[in-house]
C-alpha cells in the first residue's frame, strides 16, 4: 500500500485506479464488524444471550475461517 502512494507521488499513472475497488469491500467489512461488536457490548439479557451464542459459534473452526476472510 505504501509503495502505491509513493508511486502516485512520483506521478506513476494508474496506480490508484484500482484503489477504491480493492479497498472499498474491506472498509465495508470493517464497518459491519464494528457495528456487530458495538451491539454485542450493550447491556441487557437479550444481548447476553446473543453474546453466548456468538461465543459458542466462535469455538467452531469453520466459523473462524469465515470471519477471517
Amino acid at each position: 500500500m505504501e509503495s502505491r502512494r509513493h508511486g502516485a507521488q512520483l506521478g506513476t499513472a494508474g496506480l490508484l485506479d484500482t484503489y477504491e475497488t480493492e479497498r472499498h469491500p474491506v472498509a465495508e467489512r470493517v464497518v459491519v464488524f464494528t457495528q456487530a461488536q458495538s451491539a454485542l457490548i450493550g447491556p441487557g439479557d437479550e444481548i447476553t444471550g446473543l453474546r453466548e451464542l456468538f461465543a459458542e459459534l466462535l469455538r467452531k473452526p469453520e466459523v473462524l475461517g469465515t470471519l477471517r476472510r
